[in-house]
């Protein structure tokens, strides 16, 4: 590229790059450490009478963080109660906004991410408070 259409970069500069992205790629979730995160706030059941007919069918719903993934969950929820995952789905509800009358909207409101755990046949789960 000429310099006068940008900055010619250096050979340093694209091998720093390369490197960068090799790293990002490197992390394997398996890796990531989980003894570290408390139960309680990363992880809390969310129980209505819908999730409640959901557990018949072995299904269990948990409010979690926006930025943890399926692996993550599953290691959490196997780590904590002691039972076998089958599989995880993950829905997340965006923020809506919220408006005082007619006037046009200036906050959001909500936005949270929810996970449906699914246990292997022969697993259950108490979520009795």
């Amino acid at each position: 590229m000429s310099p006068l259409f940008g900055k010619k970069t250096t050979k340093k500069e694209e091998k720093s790059k390369q490197e960068v992205v090799e790293s990002k790629k490197d992390v394997d979730i398996k890796d990531v450490d989980l003894s570290n995160l408390k139960f309680d706030t990363y992880l809390q059941p969310y129980i209505t009478e819908k999730t409640n007919d959901l557990s018949t069918q072995n299904k269990y719903v948990f409010l979690v963080l926006k930025r943890m993934n399926k692996v993550m969950i599953k290691r959490l929820v196997e780590k904590n109660y002691k039972v076998k995952v089958d599989k995880v789905n993950v829905i997340f509800l965006t923020v809506s906004p919220k408006r005082l009358g007619y006037i046009k909207p200036k906050s959001r409101k909500g936005g949270y991410k929810k996970a449906i755990v699914t246990l292997k046949p022969g697993y259950k789960i108490d979520l009795a408070i």
